[in-house]
């Protein structure tokens, strides 16, 4: 049987190389796959996300770089898969136990975990090279809560009317900024209090605005105005929030007309930070 591509370049990978004290099988499919995968999950583990390289996966699989370069032309999709194979996709996994609250909580508890068992290095690595990874990839969390939501509205707990683009991801949005401020130390509190303080007062036909609520917003929007300010020198620079996320933490504490009126205000104090900002 004529060879295919894949048994060609693993054949000239492993001409003369041996690998464990025997020559190196052919694999191909499923099986190729996970071996690549597994190779880069353990290289990256050992040599940090700036340390690794398309060589020394190959090397580690028993393979030639090109077979990684046909599958995950950058490296940040390699890595990006090999995360996935390792601890898995939320969408994969997507809870429904007949209670939003609870739902949210359980896939801000996943998004934690997964950032535990990724780490920060991991973490850093792929925000640096975010431009490399394809734009769905972007999409997943939000998508996870668009089915959440709109399972709670076949209940009659949400109104969908009231849920734009930026209310399904602010969640994703806020726990990871968190993630990348902190780490992977990430409380129960502060999950609790995206929840029940931001994302249920801005979907929920309740619309709850207790003072509970309104004292979670400010100590989210403490945290948040830290993070946007200048850095020390020689700091590594801080992620930003953008105007919009903001204005929906207000949104959430005093309800659409207010969260208008203080996100103006936000606008006008980004713009003077920037224009006092060194350089």
């Amino acid at each position: 049987m004529a060879k295919t591509v894949t048994d060609q370049w693993e054949s000239q990978s492993a001409a003369g190389r041996p690998r464990d004290g025997a020559m190196r099988m052919r694999r191909h499919g499923a099986e190729l796959e996970n071996a690549l995968l597994q190779a880069a999950w353990d290289e990256v583990t050992a040599v940090g996300y700036a340390g690794l390289t398309m060589e020394g996966v190959a090397a580690r699989a028993g393979t030639g770089k090109a077979v990684l370069y046909r599958r995950w032309p950058k490296r940040a999709e390699l890595v990006l898969a090999a995360m996935r194979h390792q601890v898995g996709s939320i969408a994969s996994q997507i809870p429904d136990t007949g209670d939003l609250r609870e739902d949210v909580l359980i896939v801000l508890r996943q998004i934690k975990d997964r950032a535990r068992q990724i780490g920060a290095d991991v973490i850093h690595g792929l925000r640096m090279e975010s431009q490399d990874l394809p734009p769905e990839v972007f999409a997943i969390t939000p998508g996870v809560m668009m089915t959440l939501l709109t399972r709670a509205a076949e209940r009659g707990d949400v109104q969908l009317e009231k849920v734009t683009p930026l209310i399904a991801a602010l969640p994703g949005i806020l726990i990871r900024h968190e993630l990348m401020l902190s780490g992977t130390a990430v409380s129960e509190a502060y999950l609790t209090e995206i929840v029940d303080d931001v994302f249920l007062p801005l979907v929920t036909t309740a619309g709850r605005r207790a003072s509970s609520a309104l004292s979670g917003v400010a100590r989210i929007r403490a945290a948040l105005g830290r993070s946007q300010a200048g850095q020390v020198d020689g700091e590594e620079p801080r992620p930003r929030l953008g105007i919009r996320v903001l204005r929906c933490l207000d949104q959430a504490a005093h309800g659409p007309d207010q969260g208008q009126g203080i996100g103006t205000r936000d606008v006008l104090a980004h713009r003077a930070r920037r224009r006092s900002a060194p350089g």
